[in-house]
């Protein structure tokens, strides 16, 4: 692929003008060099000494020019078909063929023009084959002070929203939270445990205390979406294994939010109608369910 910049451009004129104003007293070393620089540009070997030769010596033949470079005729009047289609030289009227090189700056010009032209058209093609991304990467945190750094580095993105669920003590993160309703962004924190958090940080809490009052677990969670447009999920035990993921993935983030929106849902139509609205007739019998009725019970056995 050709590319071309500023730099280039005015490297090739000074090298074809200096050609032209150098004739035959370049030497062997200069010569190979324009010649590797026209084949930058997409010229053959022999279009570039073709044309070389032509701007030493203008006005030539094709005859004429296979004796210069030492190249069959034949493979000479080919070239020269080529340059004068690609524009890199002219033929001049009359009974004999003879050529002449086009300007060095004009032919650069020229090519640039071209390229940038073919540049936009390529672009423009491809904009239209691409398909939009669907997934966006996931990244796996390790180490409970990893996912302390990046949570407190996540909030302080926020703009406009934040979701919370989680049983940590979000003193944890105070700072971070007062910067935030600092600049009006709205907090909301579900939890099934008594919050923790100064009374000075206004954030929207939420708890669900069917549980009841118990001691706070060693056992952490964190569900955390910034704006609608990032997610942290993360659990472990303190002071020992803990793993986390991030990422943007708009599935994701919209799973998590639905997750946080639906708690506090329930929590609202629980405590409008003064009753459990999760009754046995309409449970599933799931893994999923047994697994919650046993950490309900561990949590009950942790009453204070």
């Amino acid at each position: 692929m050709i590319i071309i910049d500023k730099i280039q451009i005015i490297e090739y004129n000074h090298i074809m003008l200096f050609c032209t104003e150098q004739h035959n007293m370049i030497g062997g070393v200069i010569m190979d060099k324009i010649i590797e620089k026209l084949q930058e540009l997409d010229f053959t070997e022999l279009e570039a000494k073709v044309y070389i030769a032509l701007l030493q010596n203008p006005q030539s033949n094709g005859s004429q020019i296979s004796k210069i470079i030492k190249a069959s005729r034949s493979a000479v009047y080919s070239t020269l078909d080529i340059l004068y289609k690609k524009g890199a030289i002219s033929l001049l009227p009359g009974k004999t063929k003879l050529y002449q090189a086009q300007k060095p700056e004009v032919l650069i010009d020229n090519i640039t023009e071209q390229y940038i032209k073919t540049a936009n058209t390529v672009k423009e093609e491809l904009a239209e084959l691409e398909q939009p991304i669907v997934g966006k990467e996931y990244w796996n945190i390790k180490g409970h002070e990893n996912f302390i750094l990046k949570t407190k580095e996540l909030l302080l993105t926020a703009e406009k929203e934040v979701y919370i669920n989680s049983n940590y003590d979000l003193n944890l993160f105070a700072d971070e939270l007062k910067v935030l309703t600092d600049r009006g962004v709205r907090i909301l924190h579900f939890s099934f445990e008594k919050s923790q958090l100064n009374d000075d940080i206004p954030i929207e809490y939420y708890r669900n205390n069917k549980l009841g009052d118990f001691e706070p677990s060693i056992f952490k969670r964190m569900m955390l979406v910034v704006d609608y447009q990032k997610v942290i999920i993360a659990s472990g035990k303190l002071g020992g294994s803990f793993i986390g993921t991030f990422t943007e993935n708009p599935l994701l983030v919209a799973i998590v939010a639905e997750h946080i929106h639906h708690d506090i849902y329930f929590l609202k139509l629980e405590e409008k109608y003064k009753e459990v609205l999760v009754q046995s007739d309409i449970l599933l019998d799931t893994i999923a369910e047994k697994t919650f009725e046993e950490k309900v019970a561990y949590y009950k056995s942790k009453k204070k």
